[in-house]
């Protein structure tokens, strides 16, 4: 990534002084210099909740209140640009 190659061009040491992470948990992220540690969403159970809901509405149903606000766990996932190894 070039984020990683500018910091470590201008001095700054991965991860001891500058930690990055990333999001979404792209496969892009293991092809950098170093592997970005990242957040990984729970796409599945989003996409599952998104089609209930969807489902409910079409079939007329009031909208329920907690489909306001959906809450779904992520997952940290640390490689190299957030802890030594």
């Amino acid at each position: 990534m070039a984020l990683q190659a500018s910091l470590e061009a201008h001095g700054f040491r991965i991860p001891e002084q500058v930690k990055i992470i990333g999001c979404n948990n792209m496969s892009i992220s293991l092809c950098s210099i170093r592997p970005v540690s990242t957040i990984s969403h729970r796409w599945n159970d989003l996409c599952v909740a998104a089609v209930s809901l969807m489902e409910k509405i079409m079939a007329g149903e009031s909208r329920p209140p907690e489909s306001k606000r959906l809450i779904s766990p992520t997952d940290l996932v640390l490689r190299s640009t957030t802890f030594l190894q």
